[in-house]
């Protein structure tokens, strides 16, 4: 074979290896993206499970309320059914949107409203004040009416969530007598703060250093909770978290742009 057949051969050769790795590229992509999929579902019902657990516990002790009321026929029956049915809506409410909100996750559309904080946190309050108030945790909020900010609100609410849980877990694992969260909001030029603080004794220098991060956990942490909240924060709210032990337990400082 002569120069130009050597050369015309190489060419086919050349283009069929080509060819071949082109289509097991395509076809790796193609598996990639299938994995990506499956890996976003499941991340998405953990998130969604471990945002849920409060607001359920909230609706069971509500409805196990209302069950007890009427078995001894409690004179207040009525308010009681009143006041329950009020806290059941609202978790609902806030289990629906929780849903929603992480199907929505990686969508880029945005959902901004001005909203006042410290309404938005009574709200939150308001969702788990049964389940707190059944184990004696108190709540101390200081945050001025006026101060307002332009969120995605239901972000916002879902880091409270975590948040709250994530102390509720501590209070109970260490059994803490007078269990306290602490949140001021205070703000600073064109920035909003909010502290975050509960008296269950802090962590580790060790865990704080590593308190975000995905598959890190510890006796008091499953180890997906707080990894979720940097991740609202940092991709859907532009804002930023950090968490130091402060006082008697955890302090948890958010900061948001106005």
């Amino acid at each position: 074979m002569g120069t130009a057949g050597q050369d015309i051969f190489l060419g086919f050769a050349l283009i069929h290896s080509a060819y071949r790795l082109s289509k097991e590229h395509e076809k790796n992509v193609e598996l990639l993206n299938e994995y990506s999929k499956l890996s976003l579902i499941g991340q998405t019902m953990v998130n969604i499970s471990h945002q849920w657990k409060t607001p359920i516990n909230s609706l069971y002790n509500s409805i196990n309320h209302i069950e007890i009321a009427y078995e001894f026929k409690d004179a207040n029956l009525n308010m009681i059914i009143k006041d329950n049915l009020k806290n059941i809506k609202q978790n609902i409410n806030y289990l629906k949107e929780t849903g929603l909100n992480q199907l929505n996750f990686y969508k880029e559309e945005k959902n901004i409203e001005e909203i006042k904080i410290k309404d938005e946190i009574n709200g939150i309050i308001g969702l788990i004040d049964s389940e707190f108030n059944k184990k004696s945790i108190n709540i101390n909020l200081e945050c001025d009416e006026k101060i307002k900010i332009k969120i995605e609100k239901n972000y916002f609410l879902n880091i409270l969530m975590i948040l709250f849980e994530n102390s509720l877990k501590a209070f109970e694992q260490r059994k803490i007598r007078e269990p306290l969260v602490k949140i001021s909001v205070e703000s600073i030029k064109n920035n909003v703060i909010v502290l975050f603080e509960d008296n269950a004794g802090g962590v580790s220098d060790f865990i704080i250093k590593r308190i975000f991060e995905k598959d890190f956990s510890d006796s008091l942490s499953t180890g997906i909770g707080l990894y979720i909240a940097r991740e609202i924060i940092t991709q859907k709210l532009k804002g930023s978290i950090t968490a130091e032990n402060k006082n008697e337990g955890l302090c948890f400082k958010m900061q948001f742009s106005m």
